[in-house]
């Protein structure tokens, strides 16, 4: 009966040994002699042509990625390209009408009566209504001065920047009344 089993086990080892990209013939030898524990050993190792694909797809996928990596280089090139060209276009039409377009736009109200370097200027702002956990930011001094003029922040409004300790509302700061005095 011994032998039997081995020729058993051994035949069933080497119909399913292709499937999980083994030997067949290997896999019979293995099957005969070891009977049982070569088809639980067999069933447990791990499928080498499922192994094979995904290191091709691996490849594929690094292959795909530098070539999109050299694709993002040659856009920013192009885009900085651009963007210098338009510069000295705009440049040269601002030099012959006599106007200065890179000179950013006026901050509304008491904001715009601050000195260049003072910390509110210079800080990016975040914001939150009252009752909300979801914070929106982070806006320059300028946009913030526009959420603040038209409405978008309130006096109760939480808001931060870098150079306060806490967030803060929005009326107790000294810069921000006027907008909420009328």
């Amino acid at each position: 009966m011994e032998p039997f089993s081995g020729v058993v086990f051994g035949i069933i080892c080497a119909l399913i040994a292709p499937s999980r990209g083994r030997s067949a013939l290997a896999w019979f030898f293995l099957g005969f002699f070891l009977n049982c524990f070569a088809l639980i050993i067999l069933l447990l190792i791990q499928d080498l042509r499922q192994l094979e694909q995904d290191q091709a797809e691996q490849e594929r996928l690094g292959r795909e990625l530098r070539r999109l990596r050299e694709q993002v280089k040659r856009e920013r090139s192009r885009n900085e390209e651009r963007y210098l060209d338009t510069s000295r276009r705009l440049d040269a039409h601002d030099q012959l009408d006599g106007v200065d377009t890179r000179r950013p736009p006026a901050l509304p109200g008491s904001l715009a009566a601050l000195p260049p370097g003072h910390p509110f200027v210079a800080a990016e702002w975040w914001y939150a209504q009252p009752g909300e956990d979801d914070y929106r930011g982070p806006y320059a001094a300028v946009e913030f001065g526009q959420l603040l003029v038209r409405g978008d922040v309130g006096p109760r409004t939480l808001v931060w920047c870098e150079t306060l300790t806490d967030w803060t509302e929005a009326g107790s700061l000294a810069e921000f009344r006027e907008y909420f005095d009328a």
